[in-house]
């Protein structure tokens, strides 16, 4: 089901891939199983800052395949409380 996903969705093996995921890290590592060029991953879901990677620590992947995929955690994108326009904060 997984592989039918990553075609449907037309990754392949130079696909520039931005992903959103809370699954520990399962397209993260079907991702690099499929060698994209590159690879960001958006992480949600978690309060820290911390990237959980459980299910890729786990897969038999070259370690070099993963150094094509960034990872940020969603927190550092999202402002809360605050105004995303600082001019609009003084009206």
């Amino acid at each position: 089901m997984l592989g039918l996903l990553l075609n449907m969705a037309n990754i392949h093996a130079e696909s520039q891939v931005l992903f959103v995921e809370n699954t520990r890290g399962l397209i993260h590592a079907a991702c690099v199983a499929k060698q994209v060029k590159y690879g960001l991953r958006v992480e949600f879901g978690e309060g820290s800052l911390k990237i959980n990677n459980e299910i890729l620590d786990y897969a038999s992947l070259p370690s070099s395949g993963n150094a094509h995929i960034g990872t940020v955690s969603a927190n550092l994108l999202i402002q809360t409380g605050k105004t995303a326009d600082p001019l609009l904060s003084g009206m």
